[in-house]
């Protein structure tokens, strides 16, 4: 009898450590771990390899060390190096894992095709934005550059080329559908 109360004694023990460290390990997963709710709606501009402009606002320029984190990597941000009304230029300490470049937000959000006409000589609208977009989602963007048309004036310059992308691209668009 005493043998018996001795095994579920020990059993009994055993099951308490196994239940109060499987306890500790969920709660503290709960307090260590942290959330990833919404997406915060920080952009990178530009990266050189040792500082990163990011679209800035009061709360990309507080002072101290900060995580950036992306969909595939993160790095390390250090002391802010200048900051303008729209723009916080950050010494860049580490790139922990990952390629830090500059990037449209949400561009692996989208799923229709696309077409973009840009010119190069466009003074109303920036090309940029558009260019790394195009890069992002090769499968999903049609990019037809011109130059010489201004803002909206691709038509105007590459009437061509312009009537066939469209063509090949909404009669693309059409088969895939």
């Amino acid at each position: 009898m005493k043998r018996a109360v001795a095994w579920i004694a020990a059993v009994l023990a055993v099951l308490a450590v196994v239940g109060v460290g499987g306890a500790g390990w969920y709660y503290s997963g709960l307090v260590i771990d942290p959330s990833h709710g919404g997406s915060y709606p920080l952009e990178v501009l530009a990266f050189d390899g040792s500082k990163v402009t990011l679209k800035g606002g009061s709360d990309t320029a507080a002072p101290g060390t900060y995580g950036l984190t992306w969909r595939d990597g993160n790095a390390t941000l250090g002391p802010v190096i200048s900051a303008s009304g729209s723009t916080v230029v950050r010494q860049v300490t580490r790139v922990r894992r990952g390629t830090l470049a500059p990037g449209v937000r949400h561009a692996k959000e989208f799923r229709q095709p696309i077409l973009l006409f840009v010119d190069d000589d466009d003074a109303s609208v920036p090309i940029e934005p558009s260019l790394r977009f195009a890069r992002l989602r090769p499968d999903l963007v049609t990019l037809v550059r011109t130059r010489g048309g201004g803002h909206v004036g691709s038509w105007n310059v590459a009437q061509a080329r312009y009537e066939q992308a469209l063509r090949t691209f909404v009669t693309a668009s059409a088969v895939s559908s």
